[in-house]
């Protein structure tokens, strides 16, 4: 599994002003909107199968289910058009590069048709198949909050080779947009819509943003309790959460509505994880070794909002094995603890390996993970070489990366007599691991 995975841009245009019956309006500076007259806009038919698997992510996390957005799958795909096509990864686009259709995702979206302003978009690129890419995003810890946000209910995905774009946004905002200026006396926002001098009476738009956020729960933690088949370890992310670690544990999260919780009466006691062993992990530090739970205090790339915790454990998470966490806080005076439990994913013919050689049978798939012996310890090439009889065609190798420390291999073929499998860059002196072949 090959991944980048890029920032997540979030985009709210908003200014206020008030109607009076002087007609003397406050109105604040408008963003322009980028146009394009080369493109043409593409309504797209998509398969929807990877945004049932990030409904059933919110869903169980309590949160409500997304609606797919055409609009939204116009832009997104354009946006996946444009990478793949110009071979980058990127939130912005350039007019002077083929398939632009707007500058940023609030100006690709609204060239598609949608009319809010209120516009997020994650996207990653190298992923072999959607399923990997939602995988990715979800251990990317700035990207999980932007699926996992409050404040949307519909979504756009798009996705041209393995370039994988994903537009969200409230379609109760965008309804709005669609309906009547408001001309009345009284408080207003502007630059809310496509057209950026559209009036939105402040009581209505503050409404239907709310009914959004509070159909949602008091707070969100992920993985969700019981969730089965959780990534095992965070790498990097751009920008990145945690610089000084090319490899740690899989990121656990919490995030507390907004209308729901005054964080000024919140204080974190302990955030942990521990295994049924009751063995508490110790945990990677922030940046400037301040802390080590991820907050807004800390976050050094300012994605963090005031409701937002997370932790990542120092050393990758196990494979198959359950560990439970524990949120304690004090709200209003009063303790309260939040815990769950989840378990990570199972590998078919796992082996971890342990500086002895492997002993293999041909034509069945293996995954081999070499455990990191630091938190910079991964490898990103590996080269392979069998010996066989001279008599033997030569051997096939099926072989790949699953994460940074996880490769998966096959090896097919008659005669063969022993293998070599060599690592780089690995930080120890056991680069090169002996394979025996039964």
């Amino acid at each position: 599994m090959k991944y980048l995975i890029y920032i997540l841009t979030v985009i709210s245009f908003i200014g206020c002003g008030t109607n009076s019956n002087t007609n003397s309006d406050n109105i604040s500076s408008t963003i322009p909107i980028t146009e394009n007259t080369t493109t043409p806009t593409r309504i797209i038919d998509i398969n929807n199968t990877i945004l049932n698997k990030l409904n059933d992510i919110r869903v169980n996390s309590g949160m409500i289910a997304l609606t797919n957005n055409s609009y939204l799958n116009s832009s997104a795909y354009n946006h996946a058009y444009y990478l793949n096509i110009n071979s980058l990864v990127d939130h912005n686009e350039s007019s002077s590069k083929q398939g632009f259709t707007g500058l940023i995702p609030v100006d690709r979206a609204i060239y598609s048709g949608f009319k809010s302003r209120m516009i997020s978009e994650n996207l990653s690129v190298g992923q072999e198949t959607e399923e990997f890419s939602l995988k990715g995003l979800m251990s990317a810890i700035y990207h999980r909050f932007g699926f996992l946000d409050f404040n949307i209910n519909t979504i756009g995905y798009g996705k041209e080779n393995v370039s994988y774009v994903y537009n969200m946004g409230n379609s109760d905002l965008n309804n709005l947009c669609e309906g009547r200026s408001f001309e009345e006396i009284g408080s207003y926002y502007i630059n809310t819509c496509a057209d950026s001098t559209f009036k939105i009476e402040a009581n209505i738009y503050s409404s239907e943003l709310n009914k959004t956020i509070n159909a949602n729960p008091s707070y969100v933690i992920y993985p969700y309790n019981n969730e089965k088949n959780v990534t095992t370890s965070f790498y990097e992310e751009t920008p990145d959460p945690l610089p000084t670690y090319d490899v740690s544990g899989y990121p656990i999260s919490i995030e507390f509505n907004k209308n729901k919780y005054d964080m000024n009466k919140l204080s974190i006691n302990s955030f942990i994880i521990y295994d049924d062993s009751n063995n508490v992990l110790e945990l990677a530090q922030d940046y400037n070794n301040s802390s080590n739970i991820l907050s807004k205090v800390n976050d050094r790339n300012n994605h963090i909002s005031d409701y937002q915790f997370a932790i990542f454990s120092k050393n990758r998470l196990n494979f198959d094995t359950h560990y439970n966490v524990e949120f304690s806080y004090t709200y209003d005076g009063e303790s309260k603890n939040i815990t769950w439990g989840f378990k990570t994913e199972k590998l078919d013919n796992f082996i971890q390996y342990s500086n002895t050689n492997l002993s293999l049978s041909v034509d069945t798939k293996y995954n081999i993970y070499i455990p990191p012996i630091n938190e910079n310890d991964i490898y990103n090439r590996f080269s392979i070489s069998c010996s066989y009889s001279s008599t033997a065609s030569s051997p096939i190798y099926d072989i790949d990366f699953y994460d940074k420390n996880t490769i998966t291999l096959k090896i097919s073929g008659e005669n063969i007599n022993n293998c070599s499998l060599v690592l780089n860059p690995r930080q120890s002196n056991e680069n090169n691991i002996s394979i025996n072949i039964r």
